[in-house]
């Protein structure tokens, strides 16, 4: 089966047996089970699309050909679970985000490993490599779609979400058996373990913190002092609304929606705020008396107490060769075009342009101005020395 080719059908989704795990018992019995398993496969739920406090709701394990949702949400101790897990070889399907949330969490770190099923995709030339079109492609399989949008920090859980809950998991060592012969077939297999091993350290150095200036919103870098002066007011009360009912400020009040209130508010500061806009439904009662409040407070701001405008914290790009740049990047691309990979996966833009400007020549120096892998700037380095 040509694993780039597109299935003209898909077949029904496969329902899985698997054990639940929700009780200090089945855990143990769990971890004895796991202890002669190097390898096993990964994914996790979480509740960002329904509260402010994202948290880990669901572990799903599988090995063996068995299958495992252990729910920390059961009032279990997950850690014995985490540090067994911890001394494996975990096959995840686009690590970082599970990566970034169990650390957050539970402080967790893979001490083996990763094989990251994504970049494994990558790496041998796929364009389409998201789990369902992997399996579609490889295994001729299908992944449920209800329960895409779930709350997971609901219980009881329902048997569709179990059943999607199950398939992230399911066949995940079977694909990577075989995308890692593909990789051991192209030579390509140290060029995956340097992207893992940047996965998982992109992942362990993630800020949870927001930035100081998160009330900056799409959007809001085309508006003047004022304007932002109702913007930042406006996002504030978001925030605080969201956290006090612990839900995500999109349910609040979204972007889009916030800036038009702004903009209306900046116009005309007198009008009430119920008027300025349609309101959504819960802006009611405590909640619209606290949002007019914010209004009025932007519309008092002493004009020196207004935001500046965006202005990057990095000085202006430094101008570079044209010529030069348009070389690398027709080289690159014949590389990229040779292996049979995505240009961008080679070097992307940014990085071409940094190399330039430094005139960068050795493997080393591409890897610290370019911000590449050490495989990336093998491969790019005789066309940097063309070039430059």
């Amino acid at each position: 089966m040509n694993p780039s080719a597109s299935q003209s059908s898909q077949p029904p989704p496969v329902e899985h047996s698997f054990s639940y795990i929700a009780d200090a018992s089945g855990l143990a019995e769990l971890l004895d089970r796991m202890r002669g398993f190097d390898r096993i496969a990964l994914d996790t739920e979480a509740d960002s699309f329904y509260h402010y406090h994202e948290k880990v709701c669901l572990i799903q394990l599988s090995f063996e050909g068995r299958h495992f949702l252990v729910d920390p949400l059961s009032g279990l101790d997950v850690q014995p679970l985490l540090e067994v897990l911890a001394d494996k070889i975990l096959i995840i399907h686009d690590a970082g985000y599970d990566l970034r949330i169990l650390h957050r969490q539970y402080s967790f770190s893979p001490r083996r490993g990763i094989f990251d099923t994504m970049p494994a995709a990558q790496l041998v030339g796929i364009v389409r490599f998201g789990l369902a079109d992997l399996l579609e492609q490889f295994l001729g399989l299908a992944l449920p779609k209800k329960g895409q949008k779930s709350d997971w920090s609901r219980r009881p859980l329902e048997a569709f979400q179990m059943q999607y809950a199950v398939a992230d998991t399911a066949w995940l060592a079977e694909l990577a058996n075989r995308l890692q012969t593909r990789l051991e077939e192209l030579g390509r297999l140290d060029w995956h373990r340097q992207s893992c091993e940047n996965v998982i350290a992109s992942a362990l150095q993630h800020k949870s913190e927001p930035r100081k200036d998160a009330w900056r919103i799409p959007g809001s870098n085309r508006l003047g002092p004022r304007d932002l002066a109702f913007v930042r007011s406006l996002w504030l009360w978001r925030e605080k609304q969201a956290r006090s009912a612990d839900q995500p400020p999109f349910k609040i009040l979204g972007n889009d929606p916030l800036l038009d209130l702004a903009l209306s508010a900046s116009k005309h500061p007198h009008t009430p705020v119920e008027q300025l806009m349609r309101l959504p439904r819960n802006c009611v009662g405590q909640r619209l008396q606290v949002l007019q409040q914010a209004v009025d407070q932007a519309a008092t701001l002493p004009q020196t107490d207004w935001p500046k405008p965006f202005r990057p914290e990095f000085p202006p790009q430094p101008p570079y060769s044209k010529d030069e740049f348009e070389a690398l990047r027709r080289e690159v691309n014949s590389i990229a075009e040779k292996l049979g990979l995505t240009p961008s996966l080679l070097a992307p833009r940014a990085a071409m342009i940094s190399l330039v400007l430094k005139k960068t020549k050795t493997v080393e120096d591409i890897v610290k101005t370019g911000h590449l892998l050490t495989w990336q700037a093998e491969l790019i380095l005789p066309a940097l020395r063309k070039v430059l």
